[in-house]
């Protein structure tokens, strides 16, 4: 299992926009973490074997829409 690290720009307050995206052995989406201000943590803490990944850049409406159709 690794995960991905998804950034992009920060809201309009400042605010960071991140996401940690969980990928299975076969490369399926398995879960989609916000991280907020807790780092690494918000995916280690739930995933502890899982692998770091690259970073990606990506878009607020696809990190919107990641969060929306895969986190629990």
């Amino acid at each position: 299992m690794i995960y991905l690290h998804l950034k992009c720009t920060n809201d309009n307050n400042g605010n960071p926009r991140r996401l940690f995206l969980v990928l299975d052995h076969k490369g399926g989406i398995v879960d989609a973490i916000d991280e907020g201000y807790r780092g690494r943590c918000a995916v280690t803490k739930k995933y502890p074997h899982a692998k770091q990944g690259p970073d990606i850049r990506t878009t607020p409406a696809e990190r919107r829409d990641l969060l929306r159709d895969f986190s629990k």
